[in-house]
């Protein structure tokens, strides 16, 4: 069931693991990433059924919108799905819950780079565990220390970020 759980694996095996799963998912996904690229959410939206319910981890610093690591597009793409989209100015994680197959762990953020679709690619060491009740938990939390993105709070998110 969890053919790599407990290898190291590289970014663009890890993104292979999260395409081949995401249309066997049997409940609530979850994508936790410091840097998110709506381009990324795109792609691996066109791969869940449309009835997946996904919510949207990011920590969204203003030096990693104002850099590139990350962008305001997430969020807007997120809505059109219907994603929850969650927001925590601390998260440095890297989690990809896609129940019942495991959570995905390990530095490669939701970027192209991160996830190894560019020729020059971060060198990135992930790995996959087990969904048990203490990791279920554990990604749980993770979203219930974050604030709930919503449109009145994007836009004074993305004023500030435009004066900036």
């Amino acid at each position: 069931m969890f053919p790599l759980s407990g290898i190291l694996i590289d970014g663009k095996t890890a993104y292979s693991w999260l395409v081949s799963n995401a249309a066997n998912v049997s409940e609530n996904v979850s994508i936790c990433s410091a840097f998110l690229r709506s381009s990324i959410i795109d792609d691996l939206s066109s791969r869940f059924l449309p009835s997946t319910s996904v919510r949207v981890l990011v920590r969204w610093q203003l030096g990693d919108l104002l850099a590139g690591a990350s962008d305001l597009a997430a969020y807007e793409v997120s809505r059109a799905l219907g994603w929850k989209f969650y927001v925590c100015l601390n998260f440095h994680g890297k989690v990809f819950h896609l129940p019942p197959h495991g959570i995905l762990v390990g530095s490669a953020n939701a970027t192209e780079s991160g996830l190894g679709l560019l020729l020059l690619s971060n060198s990135e060491v992930c790995t996959i565990v087990e969904e048990k009740d203490s990791n279920r938990t554990f990604v749980n939390n993770l979203f219930l220390q974050a604030a709930e993105m919503n449109d009145d709070l994007f836009e004074q998110i993305k004023v500030f970020y435009d004066q900036s």
